[in-house]
Order: C-alpha cells, then structure tokens, then sequence
C-alpha cells in the first residue's frame, strides 16, 4: 500500500460524486467503537435512545451524554488525584464529525432538560433581578444623602454608612451552557453566572476560528481555559475595572468540529506546547451516512428505547435541584465548594496501575511517545471520568468503587487509543490538502499550474515545502489529475 492511501478515504466516482467534492479526512479501518459497557447503564441506554432518534454515530451520542453529566457533577464533587491533591471533575470533549451525522439533533436530545432548567430558572430570576435593581436604587440613593450631609464628622460618616450595610448583592445570572464564547466573556460568566457551566457547541469552528482563537489571543486563551480544567483562581488585572479574582469556579467544554478544523486546531505548534489539546478527549466516529434507511412500514410512535431517555431526563432534572455547596462565610454568589470524593483501596491500585502502565509508555520509543502530553493526563482523566458516574448513581456518594474505577479506566483506554489513532493518521500534510481542495473548488478553470497557487491559494501552503505534499495527496485521491505539461494539472470537477 502507498503511504499516503492509508491517510485518504477511498473516492468513489460516479455521477453525483465528484473527487473535488469529497473531504480528505482519516481513514475509518482502524476505528474502534467506544465501549459503552464501561459506562453506567442508565447513561448506556440513554446514549442508545439518542442514537436510535438522532441516527447518529454512538460516539456523539457518548460525548454529549457524558458532556451533560459533567456539567452537573463538576459543581459538586472534587476528586482526590495521584499526587494527594484536589482535582476538580470538569471535561473538555472534542468530537470531530462531518456535516450530516446529526451533531445538532443529538446535542439537543442530550440537552434538552438542562435548557428547560435554564428558561425556568431565567423566568423565576426576573423578580429577583427587579428586588436587586430596587434594593439597589435604595441603597444608592442612602449612601448619597449620608455622603451629602455637612453636619457629619468623618466619624459620624463612617457611623452611619456601617449602619447602612453592605451594598446588595447582585443575583447569579441563571446560564449553564454558552453556544458561542470569548474567553472575557465566559469569565464574566464565571463571574456573574452560577460559577460553573459549560462551553457546548455543535459548530465549533465558530470557537476554535473565532476572536479568541486569533493569533494574537490563542495563548492567552488557552492559558485561562487550562486554568478552569486545572481548577486553579482566575485572577485579572485591568486599569478600567481594577484587580479581580474568582475563585472555585468550574467549566466543562465540549466542540463539536468539523475534521479540517479539528486537523488545523491539532497540528497547532503553539497549543501543543501550552497543552491545552493534551486536555481534550477525543471521538472521531465512523460515519452513518448512507446506513440510514428508514422503513416505510415503521409507522411514527414512540420508540421502545425513549422510555430510556426519559429515564435519564429524570435523572439530570433531579441533579439539577440538588444545591451546589458553596463556602459558608463567601460573599462571592458563585463561588462553589464541592465535596471530596475518594476511593476504596481497591480503586485506588487500580487507577495506580493504569497510570503506571501508561507512565512507562511515554519515554522515546514508547506505544505513547507521540501523545505524551495528552497520555499523561489520561489517569487524572480517567479519575474525573470515575467521579462523574460515581455522582451520577449516587449524588451522596463519597467514594468511588472499584467497579467503577475499572469503567473509568476502560474507557480511558479507549480514549487513549483513539488519540493514538487520530495522531497517527493526522499530518499537516493532511490538513493543507483539504485546505487546497476547498479553494479548488471556487477555482474557475479546469486546468491549474503551480506557480498559480503559490500565488492564489490560501496564504499557509503556499511555501513549496507545504504545497508539494499536499498537491501529491490530491494526486493519490483523483482530486487533481497530471497532464503531459509539467507542473500542470487537471481539476476533477
């Protein structure tokens, strides 16, 4: 086999499809479908309902499921990690599909309740917004009228602002879930909002190609989107706004994205060496189009595998009205004070033993040593993993079993494989022939030489040491053909 075709899905060519039409992405033979034995059954069957309705593959169906429940857990419970630290459970996902395998309709399945919760909680938060800007008002105006009388000595002041008290504390802004973030924005949320929620979007490109992924921001916004994973304080300086801090504040993300954005957003020098990407867990599922019949005699109704959902409705909707902890003593509205979770001895030699046997892989030469960064953080993943089914059974629970150890691990494995996979097959070679391709596709000749697209294509492969690779990957997929004229090829349009 040439090296290059096991990079390039094979091209079908008939009528209605054309080589310049077909993304160049990963190949599918190596795929292996998540586990879903590992995971608690009430979230088994409900990713199976969400893929019976939304037909999508399993594994979007997986992560958003699990994106879900990370949402909820993070504000709860914290995890005991390997170095006798405290870890919070937050989740950054990345799923990585092309359009059409129903990112959006699973997305919305999976998130249905906790977007209910929101308009229920934005409706009650009204009155309470309406009593702050009244109490507010009040306030403001007693502090004047203290601040405008000259009888008052400063002592006599300072008597009667004490007897005013402190100035009203502004409700919590009800918002869970952001579609479309900066990262100022989400820590105004972080802020202002319930102190933990999630970055969930089924475009995102938007996020990953957006303000705060520009060059001049991408470190700068990886470096604060590290620091929610890690749990660490948010501290900012601005001379308009002064000196902030936040404090216990918690963020789980999931992106769904497009493969040559994905493929862009890996092979990122500057992300990679900050370690944001080693954060993620990846899917990138096989995809079900054209596996998608539906039965002209399955008349419509309500499928056995929606009672399962329901199930699992019931569930996020009772977790939802279980309070946050928060400090006693805080008058920080947002500031969470999950409880600990540890783990039996038995789970701990579990979890010490994934560790060790990913820990030896990671050296030159190792089955890790091209993912090392993500490979290191697979057991504090896996941990986070144990911890948010553990909530999830059981919201009082205050251990992680060893069962459930052994799932979590199982499923990191699986991640861990699959990252091995999608970095294998994924090259910058990759990533600018699909750039190449699209351009070619608005390209209005049928004909196109080099020296055109060093002067026309997109400004990243126009250097002739990216260029070739990518114009070679083209020529091994049918995308652009080679004529008699050197340096000269035919466009498959």
């Amino acid at each position: 086999m040439n090296t290059l075709e096991k990079f390039i899905k094979p091209i079908v060519i008939n009528d209605e499809e054309k080589p310049i039409n077909k993304s160049i992405s990963l190949c599918d033979k190596s795929f292996t479908p998540m586990p879903l034995d590992c995971l608690p059954n009430e979230l088994k069957q409900a990713i199976l309902a969400i893929e019976a309705r939304a037909m999508c593959p399993i594994e979007i169906a997986a992560q958003t499921v699990i994106a879900t429940v990370a949402l909820i857990a993070q504000a709860h419970v914290n995890v005991r990690n390997l170095s006798n630290g405290v870890s919070p459970v937050s989740l950054f996902l990345l799923t990585m599909a092309e359009t059409g395998e129903r990112k959006s309709t699973a997305y919305s399945i999976a998130t249905y309740v906790i977007r209910q919760w929101e308009k229920e909680q934005i409706e009650r938060a009204q009155k309470d917004f309406n009593d702050y800007e009244n109490k507010l008002l009040a306030f403001e105006a007693a502090k004047r009228k203290i601040e405008a009388n000259k009888k008052f000595n400063i002592e006599q002041m300072e008597q009667e602002l004490k007897k005013l008290g402190r100035k009203p504390i502004r409700p919590p802004i009800p918002i869970l879930i952001a579609n479309d973030a900066t990262i100022e924005g989400q820590w105004r949320l972080s802020k202002e909002g319930l102190g933990y929620g999630g970055i969930f979007t089924t475009e995102g490109g938007e996020i990953l190609g957006g303000y705060s992924m520009r060059s001049e921001n991408k470190l700068k916004t990886s470096a604060q989107l590290s620091k929610f994973w890690d749990g660490e304080a948010q501290s900012r300086v601005r001379m308009e706004l002064g000196a902030d801090t936040l404090y216990s504040r918690r963020l789980s993300i999931h992106l769904m994205v497009q493969p040559e954005t994905a493929m862009a957003f890996f092979s990122d020098g500057a992300l990679n060496n900050q370690g944001l990407l080693s954060r993620f867990l990846i899917a990138y599922p096989k995809s079900k189009k054209s596996t998608r019949i539906i039965e002209v005699s399955n008349s419509p109704g309500i499928d056995k595998k929606d009672v399962n959902i329901d199930d699992f409705y019931t569930k996020i909707a009772e977790l939802l009205e279980i309070f946050p902890p928060r400090p006693s003593k805080s008058i920080d509205v947002a500031e969470l004070a999950p409880r600990l979770l540890g783990y039996s001895k038995e789970a701990w030699t579990e979890i010490v033993s994934f560790h060790n046997r990913v820990e030896i892989q990671l050296g030159n030469g190792g089955k890790y040593g091209d993912i090392s960064g993500f490979a290191a953080k697979i057991a504090e993943n896996a941990l986070r993993l144990a911890a948010i089914f553990t909530f999830f059974e059981n919201p009082n629970a205050d251990q992680i079993s060893i069962e459930t150890m052994r799932n979590a691990v199982c499923l990191g494995e699986w991640y861990l494989y699959e990252n091995l996979r999608i970095s294998n097959q994924a090259s910058q070679d990759i990533s600018d022939a699909e750039r190449l391709r699209l351009w070619l596709k608005t390209y209005p000749e049928s004909f196109i030489s080099k020296r055109t697209m060093q002067q026309r294509c997109p400004s990243s492969v126009r250097r002739s040491e990216r260029l070739m690779p990518a114009i070679i990957i083209l020529l091994e997929a049918g995308i652009i053909k080679a004529t008699d004229t050197s340096n000269l090829w035919q466009i498959v349009k």
